[in-house]
């Protein structure tokens, strides 16, 4: 039985935030219980609002909520999506496998003058 879960704004505590420039924006997992999970998968949605969309989605790991790392065991063969400027949501999900990390989070850098709305979730299967 998978739990879902809603990232927030490290920043609004809020379930969405806007990219503007070049500074990182971060949506945070709420904290996960310890031990191994199983399977778990992150999910982000950037929208373009105006300008010329650019720039990168990360996922990082946390067993603190400090200190970050790339996770390890992911089925993917990145941890990082280029964003590009198309006018339909661009959703990308990392599915992670057996990770001991307490939080997760999606790190969103814009390419410049650019407006990119930001959501995700996190799903977890232990």
């Amino acid at each position: 039985n998978a739990q879902l879960r809603t990232l927030k704004s490290a920043t609004y505590n809020l379930s969405l935030d806007t990219v503007t420039t070049t500074t990182a924006h971060y949506m945070v997992s709420p904290a996960l219980s310890a031990g191994v999970k199983k399977n778990v998968e992150v999910v982000v949605k950037c929208t373009e609002i105006s300008g010329t969309t650019s720039g990168t989605a990360t996922v990082e790991a946390s067993f603190d909520g400090s200190t970050w790392f790339s996770p390890y065991n992911s089925k993917d063969s990145t941890y990082s999506l280029s964003l590009s400027d198309v006018t339909t949501d661009q959703i990308y999900r990392w599915q992670l496998t057996n990770q001991a990390a307490r939080y997760y989070r999606v790190n969103v850098v814009g390419g410049g003058s650019v407006s990119v709305k930001i959501s995700g979730t996190l799903s977890v299967d232990n």
